[in-house]
């Protein structure tokens, strides 16, 4: 288990949604007061609204929503979800997904200390298949499209 975060841009949405779900809380960020606005520029641009995501735990940092696995070769730190947590995000991606105008969806999931920045772009099919695969990186932002 690692303390981790998941951020969701449901793009070109102005209405602010919260999930029925008992096992996380939810912040809406604001464009400029969001503290990651240095290391992922590419999500500050990106019109909608932006939900920041954690578990709903009053211990916080004994909870999370993912573990991971290390690529040493690579250096890739990959999300492996955590049985409790068990089908949280691609809920949270099906849900904001079906509220974007353009069924669009930018997806961070957030660790400390590693490289940042870099997009990718999937089709929900994909980012499922992955996702399910082990091979979804933290840090890395995806743009998901619905099918």
């Amino acid at each position: 288990m690692i303390i981790s975060e998941i951020n969701i841009v449901c793009i070109n949405s102005s209405v602010t949604v919260f999930p029925k779900n008992n096992t996380l809380w939810c912040e809406i960020l604001k464009r400029k007061d969001n503290p990651y606005n240095k290391d992922y520029v590419f999500l500050k641009k990106l019109p909608g609204t932006w939900y920041n995501f954690f578990p709903n735990d009053t211990q916080y940092w004994d909870h999370s929503f993912f573990d991971f696995s290390h690529d040493c070769l690579n250096n890739r730190y990959y999300v492996k979800e955590e049985e409790e947590y068990a089908g949280v995000l691609l809920q949270l991606i099906d849900l904001y997904l079906s509220l974007s105008p353009i069924r669009t969806v930018g997806l961070l999931l957030r660790i400390e200390g590693e490289e940042k920045g870099r997009v990718c772009f999937l089709t929900k099919k994909q980012f499922s298949e992955l996702f399910i695969r082990g091979k979804i990186e933290f840090n890395r932002i995806y743009m998901i499209i619905d099918n």
